[in-house]
């Protein structure tokens, strides 16, 4: 299915749904979004984020932590696809994005929380790709500071060995 066929469908089924089911088609369409980010079909799953976020940003406002998840997804789904030719350009938008994301799960979130982590990973990672080592390095550390608050060093991940890699490279450029 084409990304425009899938656009074309959400489009019918929001003028054939009434407000108080809106809300549910979001959540089933970000659904999506995450099946197929998990198939790897990144083109579709950031089409339909990007239409939830239409509808939450509608119902919630700017500072729901759905709007946060939502952005964040946008923001990683764009870093990784940043190696392509197509969205080398993208990198900037997905910095506003994981930016907004983290902005907005701080005001909802304890320091060490996973979602907090998550985001700043991927800003870090997006700022490293952007050449913004010293910025790269205060989000991939403030992550790895976040775990071990939650955590404790004995319990670290694949994820964490990943920044804690791309922090010790980042320290000796």
């Amino acid at each position: 299915m084409e990304s425009m066929d899938i656009t074309l469908m959400l489009d019918k089924r929001k003028e054939a749904t009434d407000d108080k089911d809106m809300l549910h088609l979001g959540q089933n369409i970000m659904f999506l979004g995450s099946v197929l980010i998990n198939l790897e079909h990144f083109d579709k799953a950031l089409e339909c984020y990007r239409f939830s976020n239409i509808i939450f940003q509608a119902r919630y406002g700017p500072d729901h932590l759905t709007i946060a998840e939502n952005l964040h997804q946008c923001g990683f789904i764009l870093e990784t696809l940043s190696g392509s030719p197509s969205y080398q350009n993208q990198l900037d938008e997905a910095h506003d994005l994981l930016t907004e994301a983290l902005r907005i799960r701080k005001l909802h979130l304890v320091e060490s929380h996973p979602d907090l982590e998550e985001t700043m990973l991927c800003l870090g990672r997006v700022h490293h790709k952007l050449g913004h080592r010293r910025n790269a390095l205060n989000f991939l550390t403030g992550a790895v500071r976040a775990r071990d608050a939650r955590l404790g060093r004995r319990n670290a991940r694949l994820d964490d060995a990943d920044a804690l890699l791309q922090v010790g490279q980042l320290q000796q450029q």
